[in-house]
């Protein structure tokens, strides 16, 4: 499920963004906003594990993820209207199991969901002048995805 619309009504807040719960996930938090700033919403269920930066896979196990990883972001994105400005980037990860973990030990496979948007063309490139993030935060238990909230930048 992918979306991409304007925010708001002046107040701040976006108005219809996040995820309609599917297959059991949660709805993806939403913060304040730019009015009139462009977000994009991408669903991009878990095409395979996640990787994980503690795990200490052979080089080529983790090349098979990532490339994985980075064409079903690329899949997910297709078609969305390409991002001119800078954008912030938040990762809401959705794992199947509860009990603590920690996001950000995931860094690898969002920076190949992120890797997957520059190769589908809706972002530009993923360095420092064109991307704020990614921000990586836990989504809730249900089936394990990634859902990526990209906002322009004022």
């Amino acid at each position: 499920m992918t979306r991409s619309q304007p925010a708001g009504d002046g107040t701040g807040e976006t108005q219809g963004a996040g995820v309609t719960p599917e297959h059991g996930e949660q709805k993806a938090p939403v913060s304040k906003r730019v009015p009139n700033s462009r977000i994009a919403i991408i669903d991009i269920p878990a095409p395979c594990d996640f990787i994980n930066s503690n795990q200490r896979l052979h080089r080529m196990a983790q090349a098979k993820l990532t490339k994985t990883w980075r064409q079903a972001s690329a899949t997910a994105a297709h078609g969305l209207k390409p991002f001119t400005q800078r954008v912030h980037i938040t990762a809401h990860i959705h794992k199947p199991r509860g009990g603590r973990w920690d996001p950000n030990n995931l860094w690898p496979t969002i920076k190949a969901a992120v890797d997957g948007l520059v190769d589908a063309g809706l972002l530009t490139d993923d360095d420092y002048k064109h991307v704020v993030g990614p921000d990586m935060r836990q989504g809730g238990k249900g089936e394990a995805r990634i859902i990526i909230e990209i906002t322009e930048e004022p």
